[in-house]
């Protein structure tokens, strides 16, 4: 486990903008929350909880097979996994054309605790800083076009039948993305614990988001579609976020200050390099 605790980047700006995104988006889960014990609550699950109504109908379909159950193979499974959802869902409900707004309302829906406090927790940490350096239009812009080019990855990835997506996972990865364009020689604060190493180290910004990266690409590249995480989406908001990044600085709009990527790629950066 390797999760981010801290970035030494200070902006001139605060991040209003990202403590809004937090608030919306914990507010948000609170609601599913509220809603989950509600009449309907399979059609509330199926929407904003993916994970536990797959979990339903997999204990439900083994229940109804019986001694039988451990002669299915998986892909038999998937699909009777699939029936069971489309029981409670019409199949209308499932197709993201008929309600192409969902490319972006997707962003604000969590699957459980876990899946929102992961993903806060790294908007809070990056994107306070890229929201400071941004500035308030550029970020929330760039956040928002994220998410739904993120969705939009995912589901060219998944095929014909990409199923649920829910998270702000691919927008948080544009927020990180613009962090290696804008903070790549600031220090990160990560949390280790791998087996019996647990402790907090430092590291350059750089090579921790590339770190994240890396393990996401490489996810898509040889874990794929079975994952269960839509990695793709993460792989996207990156590309979409480092190149809005650089673009910002190279266009301007936000000031290279020598301790930016493209400063480093220019020969104008302040002080040493990415060790």
């Amino acid at each position: 486990m390797i999760i981010p605790i801290g970035l030494d980047a200070h902006p001139e700006r605060r991040g209003y903008v990202t403590y809004v995104l937090v608030g919306l988006c914990a507010l948000i889960f609170a609601w599913q929350l509220s809603v989950a014990d509600e009449e309907g609550a399979g059609r509330y699950m199926a929407w904003y909880n993916v994970a536990e109504m797959r979990e339903r109908a997999r204990e439900e379909i083994k229940r109804e097979l019986g001694p039988k159950a451990d002669e299915v193979s998986a892909e038999e499974l998937d699909a009777g996994i699939e029936a069971f959802l489309d029981k409670k869902l019409a199949p209308e409900e499932w197709d993201w054309t008929r309600r192409p707004w969902t490319l972006l309302t997707c962003a604000f829906l969590h699957g459980d605790l876990w899946h929102v406090l992961g993903n806060l927790l790294f908007l809070f940490i990056f994107g306070r800083a890229v929201n400071g350096r941004a500035g308030h239009g550029s970020f929330l812009g760039v956040y928002l076009f994220a998410a739904v080019a993120s969705s939009y990855a995912h589901i060219l990835f998944s095929g014909s039948a990409p199923g649920a997506l829910l998270g702000a996972s691919g927008a948080i990865s544009a927020v990180m993305g613009m962090a290696l364009a804008f903070f790549p020689r600031h220090r990160v604060r990560m949390f280790v614990w791998i087996f019996r190493f647990a402790r907090v180290v430092e590291v350059r910004a750089f090579w921790a988001i590339l770190y994240w990266f890396g393990y996401d690409l490489v996810m898509v590249l040889f874990v794929a579609k079975g994952s269960g995480v839509a990695v793709m989406a993460h792989v996207a908001g990156y590309a979409v976020g480092f190149a809005a990044g650089m673009g910002l600085l190279a266009s301007g709009l936000v000031r290279p200050d020598g301790w930016d990527l493209l400063s480093t790629f220019r020969g104008r950066a302040v002080g040493r390099g990415f060790d």
